[in-house]
C-alpha cells in the first residue's frame, strides 16, 4: 500500500523542508564528490601495483575507466531521480532540490559568461 504524501499543516514545515532539500543536494553531491575523487582510485589500486606487464596496465586502465564511467552514471542517476522521489513524496523537500540545481547552474552559467568576458579584453591587442 502507498502512503500519500505529507502534508503540510504550517509554513515553517514547508520552509524547513524546503531548506533541508536545497542544502541536503549540496552536501549530498559533495560526499559523492569525496567518493569519486578518494575512494574510487583506490579501488584499482591493487590491480595496477600487482600489474608487472603492459596487458595487466591496460585491465587496469579499462577497469578504472569503467568504473568511472558507472560511478558518473549513477551520481547523474540520483541527480535525477532523488529530486522526483522527494517531489512525489514530500514535495518541498524536491523543490528545494531543484532550486540548489537552479542555483548551481546560475551560478555555472554566470562564471561562464565571465570568462568569456575577461578573455574577450585579452584575445587581441588593442591598437594604439
Amino acid at each position: 500500500m502507498k502512503a500519500p504524501p505529507k502534508a503540510y499543516a504550517t509554513r515553517a514545515e514547508k520552509t524547513q523542508d524546503f531548506g533541508i532539500g536545497f542544502l541536503g543536494w549540496f552536501v549530498g553531491n559533495a560526499a559523492l564528490w569525496c567518493f569519486q575523487s578518494t575512494l574510487l582510485p583506490l579501488m584499482f589500486l591493487p590491480i595496477s601495483l600487482l600489474s608487472r606487464s603492459g596487458d595487466q596496465n591496460e585491465v587496469a586502465a579499462i577497469f578504472g575507466i569503467g568504473l568511472s564511467l558507472l560511478c558518473g552514471i549513477l551520481v547523474l542517476a540520483a541527480n535525477i531521480g532523488v529530486p522526483i522521489f522527494f517531489l512525489i513524496r514530500r514535495r518541498w523537500i524536491g523543490l528545494g532540490m531543484l532550486g540548489a540545481i537552479a542555483v548551481s547552474l546560475l551560478l555555472i552559467l554566470l562564471l561562464t559568461a565571465a570568462c568569456f568576458v575577461l578573455y574577450q579584453g585579452q584575445a587581441a591587442p588593442r591598437p594604439p
